[in-house]
């Protein structure tokens, strides 16, 4: 699933706010539980206290690759869930920037259970992350465009 929603803010105040932990926090929700200094490097793991349906869980978040001010790669595990996610962000002409935030969903855990409810759990938490991706980056153009930046 993907979403791509354009910014009016700079590419740098955009990178801020997807790598400071406390901006996430104000944008996203998502609690730091422990967030390794110098956050996001690859190979780096941090946990965020999150909400999901309602129910307080671990988020377990695992940096793959960073390339600063363009691409932020992580494998999401939280319950029976696993996210790959790549945000991409690219400057326009008009000074703007458009982030794309690529999520790859797996369900897991569910070997148990008959293959329809399997596929029915799957397509019910695919629609679950899509709704929180959208609100998610509705809520980061929202943080970008009206609080300050803490380095510009």
């Amino acid at each position: 699933m993907t979403v791509t929603v354009e910014i009016r803010a700079s590419l740098h105040r955009v990178w801020e706010a997807l790598v400071d932990p406390a901006q996430v926090t104000q944008w996203d929700g998502a609690v730091p539980v422990k967030v390794p200094e110098g956050y996001p490097c690859p190979g780096q793991r941090a946990r965020w206290r999150v909400r999901v349906w309602g129910v307080p869980l671990i988020l377990h978040d695992e940096v793959r690759d960073v390339l600063p001010l363009r691409c932020l790669r992580t494998r999401l595990r939280y319950a029976f869930t696993r996210i790959e996610e790549e945000y991409r962000l690219e400057e326009s002409f008009a000074g703007t920037v458009f982030l794309t935030s690529d999520n790859f969903l797996q369900a897991w855990g569910f070997s148990f259970l008959p293959v329809f409810l399997v596929s029915w759990q799957h397509k019910r938490a695919t629609c679950r992350v899509m709704r929180d991706v959208q609100s998610a980056m509705t809520a980061l153009v929202y943080h970008c465009e009206n609080e300050p930046s803490k380095n510009e």
